[in-house]
């Protein structure tokens, strides 16, 4: 039985519990099944709410830091997406999600948001150059492109040697997390670029590539 299906179990047992016998005499199910089964319920609602929670904090320091509105939007879609699309994958292929599985989301954020982060940055400070838009975006994905794949490939390496333990929470973990960082490395090579393309502001100019102008026109 999935861990829904053992829960539904547990209250519709204690209701007829509760319905032949005192309140005080119904004991809750302390079996290792019940156990983890709550466990890994509380993981999955914990983790929804804090990564949720982060996604928005992160964003808005992002905006903060860069002094940018739309960049701090822009950076929403590609850190929460790599682990929806890893959950969604790993539902339709396994179906069930594991207790080793409902950290996945908080684990793999940090990498995920350190990549969008590079990008966005190299990004402004080409505008903050002078740049036109598209060519700040060509030099983003140029000079940051081979720095995360490095790290991701080198990444998705250790976590595929752990997909490969005979234990299957290792083992589930590792895949998954292999997957979430390999998903957000296409993300910010494809869909990044696409974002700043189509949120692009002509009117959106940097004091310092103002001055560059300035100084070439003169």
């Amino acid at each position: 039985m999935s861990s829904n299906q053992l829960l539904e179990l547990e209250a519709r047992l204690r209701q007829q519990l509760l319905a032949r016998f005192d309140p005080q005499q119904v004991s809750p199910g302390v079996s290792a099944d019940i156990i983890f089964a709550h466990i890994g319920y509380s993981n999955n609602v914990s983790m929804l709410t804090a990564s949720a929670a982060a996604l928005l904090i992160i964003s808005l320091l992002i905006g903060i830091l860069l002094r940018s509105v739309r960049l701090g939007l822009v950076s929403v879609l590609p850190n929460i997406l790599p682990a929806s699309i890893a959950f969604g994958v790993w539902g339709v292929t396994v179906g069930e999600v594991g207790l080793s599985l409902s950290v996945i989301a908080s684990m793999t954020l940090g990498i995920v948001v350190d990549d969008t982060i590079h990008l966005l940055y190299r990004y402004q400070r080409a505008r903050k150059e002078g740049r036109s838009e598209q060519d700040s975006i060509i030099t983003s994905v140029r000079e940051t492109g081979v720095a995360i794949t490095g790290t991701t490939v080198v990444l998705c390496t250790g976590f595929f040697v752990l997909a490969s333990s005979s234990f299957k929470m290792n083992a589930d973990m590792g895949l998954m997390t292999a997957v979430t960082i390999l998903v957000a490395l296409v993300l910010d090579l494809l869909l990044v670029p696409a974002l700043l393309k189509l949120t692009a502001s002509k009117t959106e100019d940097y004091p310092e590539a103002v001055n560059n102008s300035s100084v070439q026109q003169s």
